[in-house]
């Protein structure tokens, strides 16, 4: 088939080079290149570079609602627009520019989490699978009817990332034996059950930085989600810390009376104890501002955190 592939993030990669060898990708629709790093450079988005990497036809509108994208999709003439990651909404016209519409993979349960950040709220509610849904798009947000859709088991250490990679390694075989059943007429969809729909808006900064009012098990939750981004944020003497693992302390099920959250409890090789507001936390490996990433030993070797010191 003639396929438009749109597409920003990482997560998209394996879908766009398994549809390059499988089909004709007539093009390839991504975010411009934006500011990135200390150095605010100009970076083309993960999809870009594989793009150019494989030889394919790349735009980059700054906005999909740009009318000269729509006069070059129907001069392109796709069968079918592939969405993944794009990162932008696709208006009514351009979802009617291919004779079969547009596909959507979204990284969830459709219709649980509907919306931007859907893998970092499936780790902060603690739930035990997720999985990957291709529907076809229409004009209401991750509303369209259900083209396939599979389930993947949450690993108890699974951070935004890793559980981002592992979904994009679903999504090229679920899509290639979807688009198989179309070309021979057998598709069939399942609308969306409107009353299960819940939400997962696009996260902040502000959701990194840790709460240690929270139950133990909530803070890894969370830590666990925002990684890598915006990063699980503490301070510590005016200094902003990242905290890169951290897992609940076996033994630390109650709050000490007396001991406000977020006082360090033990600091030594085996890692930084802080209490929670129920529980304890364990911290394995955090950085700096500025600095490097340091197992808690190696921190704890050229920094003075001690017990009943305070993160705040």
């Amino acid at each position: 088939m003639k396929l438009c592939v749109f597409g920003s993030g990482e997560i998209g990669a394996p879908t766009l080079e398994t549809l390059a060898r499988a089909h004709t990708v007539v093009a390839v629709v991504t975010q411009p290149d934006r500011p990135q790093g200390r150095g605010q450079r100009p970076a083309p988005t993960p999809i870009k570079t594989l793009a150019q990497r494989l030889a394919l036809p790349v735009l980059e509108p700054v906005s999909a609602r740009d009318p000269r994208l729509l006069a070059d999709i129907r001069r392109l003439r796709p069968d079918l627009l592939i969405v993944m990651a794009y990162g932008g909404i696709l208006p009514p016209a351009l979802l009617q520019a291919a004779p079969y519409g547009a596909w959507n993979l979204h990284p969830s349960l459709l219709p649980k989490y509907r919306g931007a950040a859907p893998i970092p709220w499936t780790l902060y509610h603690g739930d035990a699978e997720t999985g990957l849904t291709m529907f076809q798009m229409d004009a209401q947000v991750d509303h369209g009817p259900i083209v396939a859709q599979q389930r993947i088991a949450i690993e108890p250490d699974d951070t935004t990332r890793t559980l981002s990679e592992r979904i994009g390694r679903l999504a090229p075989d679920l899509l290639l034996r979807a688009l198989a059943q179309l070309e021979a007429g057998r598709l069939t969809t399942t609308p969306q059950d409107d009353r299960r729909a819940t939400p997962a808006p696009r996260l902040t900064k502000a959701d990194g930085w840790m709460d240690w009012s929270l139950p133990a098990a909530a803070i890894v939750r969370r830590g666990r989600a925002v990684l890598p981004w915006p990063g699980c944020t503490t301070s510590w003497q005016g200094h902003a810390i990242k905290v890169l693992r951290l897992t609940v302390a076996s033994d630390g099920a109650t709050a000490t009376p007396g001991i406000p959250p977020g006082t360090v409890r033990r600091a030594d090789e085996a890692g930084i104890v802080v209490q929670a507001g129920q529980g304890t936390v364990i911290i394995h490996e955090l950085q700096l501002a500025g600095g490097r990433a340091l197992d808690a030993a190696a921190f704890l070797r050229g920094h003075r955190l001690r017990p009943d010191d305070h993160l705040g």
